[in-house]
């Protein structure tokens, strides 16, 4: 059994900003980042001890709205493991405490090499539910896309093929991300492949088959998920089907390629309208330093569509329609003539 007592004596004098889970050590007291102020990670009663008899917690990985993700260690597997579970002072907002039940059931019944493995779930003593899933030691796509101003043509559309795989998977077991963005989608190193997607944070996900009152988390004119990513059907708080979840793929891509976003406004309000009323600039507006092919335009313009019948039907389709759209040697003269409004194009 390896013994995490080192670990845990490195992260005594390390300090956490909760605004952008930034960790220091040294005697700086703000964020040189955000200028919050930075909290030890040893303040936290849980360092140190060990969670179901099983699971010994090292250290803070980073926090958000609802939860606090640990870095753990299973001993008698000798697994690093990472533990998400819900702050202790959420335990008094039903709604929090089902959102989070809901992200364990919705991770837990997909099984597919693209989406993060949840091995375990449960209640900690003091009543707090938590998550038990992969550590990941990889990058987020907002990362890349910040520190290289944009990922190529290849790359992007490389990526995105496997979180359209990974979503596809979600969505025929009735699940619907509802808040896929490049922060969700890491990439991890496996096997020499630098770019292997795991798609992550199911946690305002939707299970499309429950549909009784007693059972919908999000009432009607109620919103999830991050306004910059959402689909106008999102945005007005309406039904939503896998449908949203192909816009705001579209929404990613057309960052990735471009580190700009098609949509947005000064506010979070004026965002969320201009996502149902405006249309997205083209990429020669956005970046015309930049080569992008125009048929990849054309099918990430028609993942944004308003309408929801108007977009890919399916994520499937979506990276079938990537994949044709991407010049190839004894393909151009095909490609010249398919129309992606159709799912077969023709041979003029």
């Amino acid at each position: 059994m390896t013994s995490s007592t080192g670990h845990i004596h490195e992260d005594l004098d390390r300090k956490v900003c909760l605004e952008c889970n930034r960790q220091f050590t040294g005697i700086v007291a703000a964020c040189p980042h955000d200028n919050s102020m930075l909290v030890p990670v040893a303040q936290d009663p849980l360092i140190g001890t060990r969670l179901a008899g099983k699971y010994d917690i090292v250290s803070v990985l980073g926090t958000g709205g609802m939860g606090v993700v640990y870095k753990g260690r299973q001993d008698v597997m000798d697994r690093v493991v990472a533990i998400k579970m819900l702050q202790a002072h959420h335990l008094n907002d039903s709604m929090s405490v089902k959102r989070f039940q809901q992200e364990s059931k919705a991770t837990c019944r997909l099984n597919h090499p693209h989406i993060i493995t949840v091995y375990d779930f449960g209640i900690s003593p003091t009543g707090q539910p938590y998550i038990v899933m992969d550590y990941l030691e990889g990058k987020p796509l907002s990362d890349i896309i910040k520190d290289e101003g944009h990922v190529g043509v290849d790359r992007a559309l490389k990526i995105v093929r496997q979180a359209s795989d990974a979503l596809g998977h979600a969505h025929k077991q009735g699940v619907i991300h509802r808040d896929l963005k490049p922060s969700n989608i890491v990439l991890i190193d496996r096997e020499g492949d630098k770019d292997y997607v795991k798609v992550v944070d199911f946690g305002v996900a939707k299970l499309m088959e429950e549909g009784t009152e007693g059972q919908k988390l999000t009432q009607m004119g109620e919103v999830c998920g991050s306004p910059v990513y959402m689909s106008p059907e999102q945005c007005q708080g309406l039904p939503l089907d896998k449908r949203s979840d192909i816009y705001s793929m579209g929404i990613v891509l057309y960052e990735t390629l471009t580190n700009r976003l098609p949509i947005l406004g000064k506010t979070m309000v004026e965002t969320m309208s201009k996502h149902i009323n405006d249309a997205p600039p083209s990429f020669q507006e956005a970046r015309p330093d930049l080569y992008i092919p125009e048929r990849v335009e054309q099918v990430i313009l028609r993942a944004l569509a308003k309408a929801p019948e108007d977009r890919q039907q399916s994520m499937e389709q979506l990276a079938t329609e990537l994949e044709m759209a991407v010049p190839k040697p004894g393909r151009s003269q095909v490609l010249r003539t398919v129309d992606l409004n159709t799912e077969e194009g023709e041979k003029a």
